[in-house]
């Protein structure tokens, strides 16, 4: 049993639903594409809209922006302990959900492509749409070093090599580091430092990454 409550729409005509997936997970959210990934992970078994007239919380009617707390915790506690069945949740929809354009990476003549897709954070290590399955095809060992053009649409934002790190006490304190971060995402980071405020890098599908191992000589 999954709870979402990534609801910017909250009081808006979004539907509230619990997707079952193929093998047998469930997910209570709004339908707003955070459920395109277990979606597309697992299958679409079947989707029901909550009806909030049943599983909300009393007297919360007059709420409308804190659905997590009143309608998806309440609903997921519920069904996870077998008060009600899932056919109890709501009418049955299409078998289908909102799905966002995903941002993927790939690999072509040796150099990795992808998107920025993080680094906004206090941290300032930004990732992006090249996750560690991806990176194992080009064989890479700690060590080996990489050549990275950043690109704003078509302007070099940032241009250089660093080696792929197991951590960041691996390189020196202020140099950059390519490494794998805890979910699963390649990532760039300076050891004790922002390399998004220190370059200037934001994320978005303006900002392309190109990633190439160097050849050991």
């Amino acid at each position: 049993m999954f709870v979402s409550v990534v609801d910017p729409g909250v009081g808006t005509a979004r539907k509230s639903v619990v997707l079952k997936t193929k093998n047998d997970l469930y997910f209570v959210s709004p339908d707003n594409g955070s459920l395109a990934g277990p979606a597309a992970n697992y299958g679409i078994e079947a989707v029901r809209e909550i009806d909030e007239t049943v599983n909300r919380r009393a007297d919360t009617g007059w709420s409308h922006t804190f659905h997590g707390r009143d309608v998806y915790s309440y609903t997921g506690a519920r069904l996870a302990a077998g008060v009600i069945s899932f056919e109890q949740v709501g009418p049955l929809m299409e078998p289908a959900v909102i799905t966002l354009n995903a941002l993927e990476g790939w690999l072509e003549d040796g150099t990795l492509y992808g998107f920025v897709t993080g680094g906004a954070g206090r941290l300032g290590n930004i990732s992006f749409s090249i996750d560690r399955h991806l990176f194992e095809r080009v064989d890479a060992a700690y060590g080996d070093v990489f050549d990275v053009v950043i690109r704003n649409k078509d302007e070099i934002a940032w241009q250089g090599s660093l080696p792929y790190a197991k951590s960041f006490g691996d390189v020196p304190l202020g140099d950059n580091l390519l490494f794998v971060n805890s979910s699963g995402e390649m990532s760039i980071a300076i050891n004790q430092g922002s390399f998004a405020a220190t370059f200037g890098i934001e994320s978005g599908e303006d900002w392309h990454i190109e990633i190439t191992k160097q050849a050991v000589e």
